[in-house]
């Protein structure tokens, strides 16, 4: 099929199915979106609900107490590491794999029904067996997460490039999962595998990424104007993308359906890759793995080594903190700088050696930076402490005394460092 054709019958042709749709049709569609709206209504409202409770959880579970407040930093750099089109693609995926998995018998049912009704002549059904549904959803789920998992880790990383890699393979896979999994159930329903779905499916892959853009491209640009809502958490902003994708699934499976229909026949006629194609693609997948473990696998040992910067604590030795204040004048005008020094002192209760390189220190006052400071590099002995002095320069406002008593409190201080390069680790200082 050429490429005008395929992006002919995504875009205009396929959704004019939806015209098709009769009396049973649009019950089937009814109760498949008000079951949808009430599953995922009622677990956004429980997680909305115990958001905080959760993730406080998760943290007591998997680690030790001192760690909480760095990891919760390192989480939220994650997600500001992560570009909204990313974190779009990321929870749209989430929504339709949980789609999948909880609402896949309401899903074929609904198919079914469209198929039947429409009138389509797709001869005779030849469903598997439950147990090979079961394998065949099973493999499909592996390779969402491994795909997402791998997509959203490139974009972690703070490059220009690997920031566009990121944004066009999530983008890419998000349309691309959508349409397979719309399209899948008919093609099930005749007896055709994932692996020759897809077979068949990458002979015309505009007809796949035009149908799932033209139901996902609207949800993920609103994904990318909620994610700037400062006063939204990320459970609720997925919420209300879980919300809105549930409306373009409902939608979507006619189209996809109709879809299905089109390349049937040729999905009958197609043998399924060799089992020496098979083996090649296996052993492609392995290698592509091993590569990627390979280089990544410093970053874990990286964190394992200077994950014992967590166990340091920190203080400020304040028996050396001066304030050096500007001559009298400069009380009677405004922004002028005073200068603030003090030594920190670095405790390593634990057994081994603790080395902090190409560190720096974040002060902010009153939730504002004050200053970025360069930190040499540090090596604590084991059961012993370090001292550095710090020295930086502080802007007030000397006209204003409710400015200038904001120089006596609320002061924040935060180490980072590199656990690999371009992704920080956080602790608190003060």
């Amino acid at each position: 099929m050429r490429v005008d054709l395929q992006l002919f019958h995504a875009l205009i042709k396929a959704p004019f199915s939806l015209c098709r749709m009769r009396t049973k049709s649009l019950q089937a569609m009814g109760f498949y979106l008000a079951t949808a709206f009430g599953v995922f209504g009622l677990v956004s409202w429980l997680a909305i609900l115990n958001q905080e409770v959760m993730f406080q959880w998760f943290l007591d579970y998997l680690f030790p107490q001192d760690w909480h407040w760095a990891l919760g930093k390192i989480v939220d750099k994650f997600f500001e590491s992560q570009a909204k089109t990313i974190l779009s693609s990321m929870i749209l995926s989430g929504a339709l794999v949980a789609a999948s998995i909880i609402l896949f018998p309401l899903k074929e049912y609904y198919s079914a029904t469209f198929e039947r009704e429409g009138r389509y002549d797709n001869g005779p059904l030849e469903e598997f067996s439950l147990i090979q549904q079961g394998i065949e959803e099973a493999k499909l789920l592996f390779l969402y997460l491994t795909v997402q998992a791998v997509v959203v880790w490139i974009g972690y990383y703070p490059f220009k490039a690997t920031q566009w890699i990121s944004i066009t393979l999530s983008t890419i896979f998000l349309f691309a999962s959508f349409g397979l999994d719309l399209i899948a159930p008919t093609l099930q329903r005749h007896r055709i595998s994932y692996a020759l779905m897809i077979k068949v499916l990458l002979k015309h892959p505009w007809l796949t990424m035009g149908f799932g853009m033209l139901f996902t491209a609207p949800t993920l640009l609103l994904g990318n104007y909620i994610l700037t809502v400062e006063s939204l958490t990320l459970i609720e902003t997925a919420s209300i993308l879980f919300g809105v994708n549930i409306i373009a699934l409902t939608l979507a499976v006619p189209v996809g359906t109709h879809i299905a229909g089109l390349v049937l026949e040729e999905a009958r006629n197609t043998t399924r890759p060799a089992p020496r194609n098979r083996a090649i693609a296996y052993a492609t997948l392995t290698v592509l793995l091993c590569v990627f473990s390979t280089l990544h696998s410093f970053f874990i040992m990286s964190l394992h080594h200077k994950s014992q910067v967590l166990k340091c604590s920190y203080s400020i030795d304040w028996d050396t903190f001066d304030v050096d204040f500007p001559g009298f004048k400069a009380f009677f005008k405004e922004n002028k700088k005073v200068q603030i020094s003090f030594v920190l002192n670095i405790a390593n209760p634990t057994e081994f050696d603790v080395v902090i390189e190409e560190s720096q220190l974040f002060i902010r006052n009153d939730g504002k930076e004050v200053s970025v400071i360069d930190m040499p590099d540090l090596a604590v002995s084991s059961r012993s402490i370090a001292t550095v002095p710090v020295k930086f320069d502080a802007q007030v406002d000397f006209s204003s005394m409710p400015d200038f008593k904001k120089l006596l409190k609320n002061w924040e201080m935060q180490l980072e460092y590199e656990v690999a390069p371009g992704i920080p680790m956080v602790v608190s200082v003060l």
